[in-house]
């Protein structure tokens, strides 16, 4: 039987796609076949961390017989021989520049050694100069300061040469590490993809290679901008999706078609298990059973669309229906670790806009939009967003999943125009044939700031009672909308410029004298 012939093509990555915790990579040759019969191709350039077991190869052109992942333990040196000439290069020329900075401290030495000399000999020769010369001092004065202006400066010059020194000594010294540590042999493994092919006839074979690798990922982000007009027209919420990309793979990844899956092929599909709930019964005291005591508690009145947050759940939450997100130009992903941010979509929506205080949370307005993602689009994944109204970035938020064709708040920012100052009145306590009663009373001072008109929405609440020994009654709320079972009050108004308003509600409380209120 002939020995097959050996082929090591040139290949690259195309098409990634990336799940939450692993990316699938395609990658493609061109073989050129130069007679029929047996072939052994060795693809080079696959990540070490390959799973063996995802490989699949298909081929046009030729037969695939098999195909299998080799790996092998070399030694090798830590940078390539263009790299290790170029430091060489760099240490002969920072040598060559020591040498020549040596020379001129040596030079400037010398020279400050001569005019020292030369001041010590002229001092000596003046102590013994005639009487009758020494009558005019200026020449002298003048001449003596000259040679010490001298001096000083080739003090001066070699203080710099020998800093210039100093610091080609220092860069020698890097340079010389560097190339240690270049030419130092280091372990690794080198992987490639074997495949045995029978060409029938000579042509070109094109072949192409899937398989799944850790050490690659992917999470969605957002960035919203909101464009409020003021002529009328709908304001405008921009939305731009992200895959934000990491991988530390080892391949080369240039110019490659880019797919973000939140499928998980690596989840197991067996059902949680179930455990005990186990009940315990207290005898309670005599006092305890004379007593009712009563806790306030803060509730999240559920919607029908709400979802945990994504904070709590793992890796990317896409509703439990797997998507898949094609980029629209090709991307670089280098292999460093470092994030990468390829757009995904990008979404235009016309947006309602309100001015939302909620006085007993914060003193200032906020602004949120609502939109309706239509149907068409995509669903909006949970993730961290970026905030920008007009073109000022107002801070990050994490959004969460909001399906096709659902409702869509966003939070803005405040609106520092608008203040609110919060008073509640509570009268003393009173025992009225054995029942308690206190009465509150909610004072709200709203100031508008700025110098146009400011359209508000705003919303108070009371405590609601689960309690037949406790009741709660809205006594005065002039100009709100009240909503009992959730004990909401809701009010629409509009502030005119550098105007200020008073609204206040008042509610009472009433409980059994063998009730501890909490409040």
């Amino acid at each position: 039987m002939p020995e097959p012939r050996d082929i090591t093509p040139d290949s690259r990555a195309t098409a990634v796609t990336f799940f939450e915790d692993r990316a699938e990579v395609t990658r493609e040759a061109t073989l050129h076949l130069d007679a029929p019969g047996l072939y052994r191709v060795q693809i080079e350039g696959v990540t070490p961390f390959i799973d063996d077991r995802s490989l699949q190869a298909h081929t046009a052109g030729a037969d695939l017989l098999n195909a299998q992942v080799h790996r092998r333990l070399v030694r090798a040196a830590t940078l390539d021989q263009d790299a290790l000439r170029a430091l060489e290069r760099e240490v002969r020329d920072l040598l060559d520049h020591e040498y020549a900075c040596d020379a001129d401290r040596s030079r400037a030495q010398r020279q400050r050694q001569r005019l020292h000399d030369l001041l010590q000999r002229w001092g000596d020769g003046l102590t013994r100069a005639p009487d009758d010369l020494l009558d005019d001092p200026a020449p002298w004065t003048e001449a003596l300061q000259a040679l010490e202006d001298d001096l000083q400066a080739s003090a001066d010059a070699e203080a710099q040469a020998n800093a210039d020194l100093r610091d080609a000594q220092r860069q020698t010294a890097f340079a010389r590490l560097r190339l240690a540590q270049g030419q130092a042999t280091t372990q690794r493994v080198t992987t490639t993809v074997e495949l045995q092919l029978r060409a029938q006839a000579p042509g070109t074979c094109t072949l192409r290679l899937t398989y799944r690798t850790p050490c690659a990922l992917w999470r969605p982000e957002h960035a919203m901008r909101l464009r409020m007009s003021d002529d009328g027209a709908p304001h405008r919420v921009e939305l731009t999706t992200r895959a934000v990309i990491w991988q530390r793979t080892g391949e080369r990844w240039d110019a490659v078609q880019v797919r973000c899956s939140t499928a998980r092929p690596a989840a197991n599909a067996s059902p949680p298990p179930l455990q005990e709930d186990r009940l315990h019964l207290r005898r309670k005291s005599p006092e305890e059973q004379r007593t009712i005591h009563v806790e306030t508690r803060e509730e999240h009145i559920t919607a029908a669309d709400d979802r945990p947050a994504a904070s709590e759940l793992p890796g990317v939450d896409d509703g439990g229906e797997p998507q898949v997100f094609t980029a629209a130009i090709a991307a670089h992903l280098p292999s460093s670790g470092e994030p990468c941010r390829v757009d995904l979509y990008h979404l235009t929506l016309d947006a309602e806009v309100q001015r939302l205080l909620l006085p007993e949370r914060t003193p200032v307005a906020h602004l949120r939009a609502t939109a309706t993602l239509p149907r068409s689009a995509p669903p909006l994944l949970a993730g961290p967003v970026q905030l920008a109204r007009q073109d000022t970035f107002v801070g990050r938020a994490r959004q969460r999943f909001v399906a096709s064709g659902d409702r869509l708040e966003v939070g803005f920012g405040a609106d520092d125009a608008v203040r609110v100052r919060r008073r509640v009145i509570e009268d003393a306590d009173s025992t009225v044939m054995g029942t308690q009663l206190r009465e509150r009373r909610v004072e709200l001072s709203l100031s508008n700031l700025s110098d146009t008109p400011r359209a508000l929405h705003l919303i108070e609440r009371i405590p609601v009672s689960e309690l037949d020994d406790i009741t709660i009654h809205l006594e005065r709320a002039p100009g709100w909308t009240f909503d009992a079972p959730r004990g909401f009050l809701t009010r629409d108004l509009t502030l005119p410029p550098n105007a200020t308003e008073r609204l206040d509600f008042t509610y009472r409380i009433k409980a059994a004298s063998n009730v501890a209120l909490p409040f």
